[in-house]
């Protein structure tokens, strides 16, 4: 059983409109927020919005990189590197039209010299030309064959490797054609788990071994990566239509899984299958929980882990933080603490201070008063 215990830190009210995707910072500092056109940077420690950015066209997409760069996708095919700095409150950004599609997905490679981008269609590859400090298209990925089932549809993109050197492998979920594993010199699929049907994003767990996936009947499935085992089912009731897929994320370093469900996100110890914890959307409690962010930071004052959900219609953005069960908590006020009493208290009080003064009269009368007659 865990002795983390993730409580809500706050509520963030994203005025500008329903939101669209989340992703954290690398170090869990700042929060990047699609809604509409706009992308939004909360500060995780104040809880504001220091910067806010106008990229003309829906976003779709969000990806943090080294170097606290930001990656955004459009619904114009259009690409956004953007170089922030939260502390001062600037950022530079460089575009790039990366398609005549909608950008559905973004991964950046942990080297940050390399990006896989998808579409509906396809997966493009970009290299980082050094020189120039400019991304380069350098190639289009093959598509599976087509099938019966449905068109070519890219639902999520993961380097697996945690080598930063090996920039060989990449991972694609498909809506209808399972999940390939590539290796792109020579292009050929190193492996795939072609019996699975995502209609949904995906997560690949950190040490690239587990995958897990939306299975729209009963839960989340979770398989090995490397042999294609189905290792485990996590149960959530909410997941009875269709229509309705909902989000995975692995957290604590893969250790656990955070699925999406209506109006909450449940949190599962991957090892023995139990619920570890429900999180729950106050507010928005019929409301499908569709979008997921998590992150983990270790730093001189400690590891800080964070969660981040949000519900597809909703514009609020409820942030979670770990705080180990049986520890001291600073609370976020200071002051007099003002002692109210409950009325029966108080009266309660009243009566017994009355019968003291009446038994003490008492007392006096029949041992000291003298009477004449």
């Amino acid at each position: 059983m865990s002795t983390l215990r993730y409580e809500v830190k706050y509520k963030i009210d994203n005025k500008l409109g329903p939101i669209s995707c989340l992703a954290f910072s690398a170090e869990g500092q700042t929060l990047a927020v699609g809604s509409h056109s706009l992308i939004t940077l909360w500060d995780m420690d104040t809880g504001r919005s220091p910067l806010v950015y106008d990229g003309k066209s829906e976003v779709t997409c969000l990806e943090w990189g080294p170097n606290n760069t930001l990656y955004c996708g459009y619904e114009s095919g259009f690409l956004t590197a953007t170089k922030v700095d939260v502390l001062r409150q600037e950022w530079v950004t460089v575009g790039y039209q990366a398609s005549t599609a909608p950008l559905t997905s973004i991964s950046v490679h942990q080297a940050g010299t390399h990006l896989a981008i998808a579409t509906d269609g396809g997966v493009g590859l970009w290299v980082l030309n050094s020189a120039s400090g400019d991304w380069q298209h350098r190639k289009t990925l093959e598509s599976p064959a087509v099938n019966d089932v449905g068109p070519v549809k890219v639902t999520s993109l993961f380097w697996p490797s945690t080598e930063v050197s090996n920039i060989n492998t990449i991972i694609i979920s498909y809506a209808h054609h399972g999940v390939i594993v590539w290796s792109l010199e020579p292009q050929e699929q190193k492996f795939a788990l072609s019996h699975l049907r995502i209609l949904s994003g995906a997560s690949l767990s950190a040490d690239g071994k587990l995958f897990a996936v939306s299975n729209m009947q009963q839960g989340f499935d979770v398989y090995s990566i490397e042999s294609g085992v189905h290792v485990r089912t996590f149960r959530e009731h909410d997941c009875s239509s269709e229509t309705q897929p909902f989000p995975a994320l692995f957290i604590q370093g893969g250790k656990w899984l955070l699925g999406g469900g209506i109006g909450k996100a449940t949190i599962w110890h991957v090892g023995s299958g139990t619920q570890v914890q429900v999180l729950l959307n106050d507010g928005e409690l019929t409301h499908p929980v569709q979008h997921l962010a998590a992150t983990y930071h270790c730093a001189a004052h400690g590891e800080r882990f964070q969660i981040a959900t949000a519900s597809d219609r909703g514009r609020t953005i409820s942030l979670w933080r770990a705080q180990a069960i049986g520890t001291k908590v600073e609370l976020p006020y200071s002051g007099a603490i003002e002692v109210r009493r409950h009325p029966r208290v108080v009266w309660k009080w009243v009566f017994s201070m009355i019968i003291v003064c009446i038994a003490g009269a008492l007392y006096y009368i029949d041992n000291f008063a003298t009477f004449r007659i």
